[in-house]
């Protein structure tokens, strides 16, 4: 498996991407560790007067949960190009984490600094998938790459590309006989039988 460091405008066409595709209905967000270190609700055991329990949100403290996604939770904002900047800086540091691995290497240096400016052109999907996969193949060398930012990042990505792909809400969430039935006559269905011709 070799490793090298992608070009800033590969990062600049991905970003591009996100700052596009992210609106406020649909936001891209993505946590920068794992969701599940985020800290339990405490119930707090207050009853009210009567000795019952309060209400779920009168009962339960969410206050430190609502720090740990404070400093957690990541959401792009269109428009927010520092925030672009800090990602591919996120994202370029990975990818030398990992050719410097690969390699025995030492190279980032105060040069490779990354400043995000916009392509003004927004990959295809399939351009998207494309280049997610390169930059994922070009930094995963070490062995904390699937908890990294970064992977959560182009994971967060992916999905968004993913929900915007022609076709994809049409399909059922869940795919039973009912619905097969109901496919089965449809001249785009091929069904493989797994005999030989």
């Amino acid at each position: 498996m070799s490793a090298y460091m992608v070009g800033h405008r590969h990062i600049d066409a991905l970003l591009t991407a996100a700052a596009e595709w992210s609106t406020a209905s649909r936001p891209l967000v993505w946590f920068d560790t794992d969701p599940g270190e985020m800290p339990p609700i405490h119930d707090n055991g207050e009853l009210d007067a009567c000795g019952t329990p309060r209400e779920w949100s009168d009962r339960w403290d969410h206050s430190d949960q609502a720090a740990w996604l404070a400093e957690h939770r990541h959401e792009l904002r269109f428009g927010d190009d520092h925030e672009l900047s800090r990602i591919g800086n996120v994202l370029l540091a990975e990818n030398r984490r990992s050719v410097d691995y690969r390699y025995r290497e030492d190279g980032w240096g105060i040069e490779d600094c990354y400043t995000y400016r916009s392509t003004r052109y927004v990959l295809t999907l399939a351009e998207c998938f494309r280049a997610i996969s390169c930059l994922r193949y070009q930094s995963c060398e070490t062995r904390e790459w699937s908890t990294s930012a970064a992977a959560r990042f182009l994971d967060a990505l992916e999905q968004l590309a993913i929900s915007r792909t022609p076709g994809y809400s049409d399909g059922p969430w869940e795919i039973d006989d009912e619905w097969i039935d109901a496919k089965r006559g449809a001249p785009r269905l091929r069904l493989f039988d797994g005999g030989a011709s």
